[in-house]
């Protein structure tokens, strides 16, 4: 059973919680984008799990690195960007620190990338969304304008034709 982002209830009760990442907890955002992607880690799957140098925490539950289908599902969720490497410094380097570390540079460059690629068109919208307003002042100046001159008009031909009337009588 998947806990959350970074815990899972062994069919056996027991509880195996992720070494090295921390996922957002509830009523956190992403919460349920890190719990849902566990899921499709970890559900319906023969999962092994590594140990690292501390098997358990002060609350009991076993420290490991869950194997689904040849895949570090804490490196993965890292990957993918919903889940934090979290490195204690007094203590010794973890099994797949490196992996964990490449990983989240790798996601923060991509977020980041997406972040600017979003910008970007955000920009471009704005920029269009700008452009069509100017051009339909334009035209609505245009128009009045063209108005404006028809109506000079039509009053210059009225007038000329009130003095044709008046010459005749």
């Amino acid at each position: 059973r998947v806990i959350d982002g970074d815990t899972i209830e062994l069919s056996n009760g027991q509880i195996v919680r992720y070494v090295g990442i921390n996922a957002p907890n509830a009523g956190e955002p992403y919460e349920e984008d890190a719990t849902e992607a566990n899921m499709k880690f970890i559900l319906n799957k023969t999962v092994q799990l590594e140990y690292d140098t501390y098997i358990s925490d002060r609350f009991g539950r076993i420290l490991a690195y869950p194997i689904s289908r040849g895949k570090n599902v804490p490196v993965e969720l890292v990957r993918k960007g919903l889940a934090k490497v979290t490195i204690y410094e007094d203590r010794k380097p973890l099994k797949y620190q490196d992996e964990l570390l490449k990983a989240q540079e790798e996601a923060q460059k991509k977020i980041a990338t997406e972040a600017l690629a979003k910008k970007k068109k955000e920009d471009e919208e704005k920029k269009k969304t700008a452009e069509e307003a100017r051009k339909k002042a334009e035209a609505e100046k245009a128009k009045a304008a063209a108005e404006e001159e028809a109506r000079k008009k039509k009053e210059a031909e009225d007038l000329a034709k009130k003095k044709a009337e008046q010459a005749l009588l």
